[in-house]
């Protein structure tokens, strides 16, 4: 005998995700010192947290602090726990220079030879200026069971979603590039350690504490031939940290492409996309809460309030003509009262 098909159940307990207050900084610190190098937007310094934290709640209220460049972090709460981080910026290089490489393509032919020979080089440039940027997903180790990533990664784009007129026309995603077991970057090693004179920890942390401008001080003037890299640079550049391979693929699946730039500290992608063309918010739909359901039929992210009052939850949806139905757990969990409009989209 044949079963209906059922639709993949929620979490029991709903994960929360919320703008971070400065009361997370404890959270949050704890989260940037289980990473590994390389989380720039994640600093695992109290005062540069406190710091970002501050001007995050400012960009919630204030265009001049969001344009301006400061992010918009969001965490991702369980039962009181401060279990994920990301942060959303509504334009990049304009307080502080957004350096990358751009990786091109030579060709050179010599009719006398008959020989054509093919090579990357790399050229540090500020083009991604004035785009929007996700970044600083974090999940702890711990806590990465039952798809947190994802509910944190797609909730930056219900963010945007919900707050269209804050950004642009692009968005980036710049990935933390591939490291060995002792945090050393090959692309660092081979590259940036003979301009910048640090390893790549001091790098890392130099660029999350006191900013960007020492990159164009002492950073290479002409362009780089990728082919004088020893082998393990080379292979480095435009691949995804360990960890990251996962993000790397929920950022393709919405529809991030790579676009010829990667992070010129690591040689990670850097990932782009038009923000309208995002799954997620091509597929988001407004409607008012009609009230209860037992039997949901969608797994849904279900997003509510703009601003500091904006949150996100995972949840069972049923749809119908006088707008949607939801899961007690949901509703009470973003505290929502019967005709306030939501934003959902397919989990």
């Amino acid at each position: 005998m044949s079963r209906p098909p059922t639709t993949p159940s929620a979490p029991q307990t709903a994960d929360l995700v919320r703008p971070a207050r400065r009361g997370d900084l404890d959270g949050l610190l704890a989260l940037a010192r289980a990473a590994d190098a390389g989380m720039t937007n994640l600093p695992a310094d109290r005062a540069a947290l406190d710091d970002r934290l501050a001007a995050s709640e400012q960009a919630l209220i204030d265009p001049e602090t969001r344009n301006a460049g400061a992010a918009v972090y969001l965490v991702l709460e369980r039962q009181g726990r401060v279990i994920g981080a990301a942060c959303v910026f509504a334009r990049i290089g304009v307080a502080q220079p957004f350096y990358s490489y751009r990786v091109t393509r030579l060709t050179q032919l010599s009719p006398d030879l008959g020989k054509r020979v093919e090579m990357s080089v790399l050229t540090l440039v500020n083009d991604l200026t004035d785009q929007a940027e996700v970044g600083g997903l974090f999940v702890a180790p711990d806590a990465r069971k039952g798809q947190a990533g994802r509910l944190m990664a797609r909730s930056r784009y219900l963010f945007m979603a919900r707050h269209r007129d804050w950004f642009g026309e692009q968005v980036i995603a710049d990935l933390r590039g591939v490291q060995d077991a002792d945090g050393r970057s090959p692309v660092w090693d081979a590259l940036g350690a003979h301009f910048y004179a640090m390893d790549f920890a001091a790098a890392d942390r130099a660029c999350a504490l006191s900013g960007t401008r020492f990159i164009s001080d002492l950073g290479p003037k002409y362009p780089i031939y990728v082919g004088l890299l020893p082998p393990a640079a080379q292979a480095a550049l435009g691949k995804p940290h360990q960890d990251g391979v996962g993000a790397e693929r929920l950022l393709r699946e919405e529809g991030f492409v790579s676009d010829g730039y990667v992070d010129i500290f690591d040689g990670g992608p850097t990932l782009r996309a038009r923000i309208d063309d995002l799954k997620a918010i091509r597929e988001a739909r407004r409607a008012p809460l009609a009230g209860l359901t037992d039997t949901p039929t969608d797994d849904a992210l279900v997003c509510a309030g703009a601003g500091a009052a904006f949150r996100v939850v995972r949840g069972g949806l049923s749809a119908g003509d006088d707008g949607v139905r939801a899961e007690a757990s949901l509703i009470n969990a973003l505290g929502l009262a019967p005709g306030q409009e939501i934003t959902h989209v397919r989990f």
